[in-house]
């Protein structure tokens, strides 16, 4: 059954909120693409298999989809990086960007590309004050007498 979605280009995106994980795909054909997704998700097809196996793991309504549709003026990339950006804002890892190796996580892209040396240096500093178990609290507080808001 055709949908009102299906000959218009956009971006789709597969989420699991209590994972914090979502899929971004974008199709100029979003609507066939989102139902594609849908049927592959559910015959244990879709090729990303960390999705697929998060999605069968967490039952039935608990992987969500939203579609995007391009609008006049934009560019398909543009939009894809709006989604995807607006997922990282919220906490989400992106299933695409990651490569699972016995299911460690691998980032494949450069989260600190952007940040500053001193910027890297105080995510480290947070990934190797949580690593020796300090506790959240108390790491927030140790961020805030540096004056950085958490």
């Amino acid at each position: 059954m055709a949908g009102k979605n299906d000959k218009l280009e956009g971006v789709y995106a597969i989420y699991i909120e209590e994972k914090k994980m979502v899929y971004i795909g974008k199709s100029k054909g979003v609507g066939v693409a989102e139902r594609s997704a849908k049927s592959k998700l559910k015959y244990g097809t879709f090729h990303n298999t960390l999705l697929q196996e998060d999605s069968a793991k967490s039952g039935k309504g608990k992987t969500t989809f939203g579609v995007y549709v391009k609008e006049d003026g934009e560019t398909l990339r543009e939009l894809f990086d709006e989604i995807k950006s607006q997922f990282i804002e919220d906490g989400f890892l992106i299933y695409n960007d990651t490569t699972f190796i016995d299911k460690e996580v691998i980032i494949e892209t450069n989260p600190f590309e952007d940040l500053s040396p001193y910027q890297q240096g105080i995510v480290w500093s947070v990934v190797k004050s949580l690593k020796e178990g300090c506790s959240v609290e108390v790491l927030s507080g140790k961020l805030r007498e540096c004056g950085i808001d958490v």
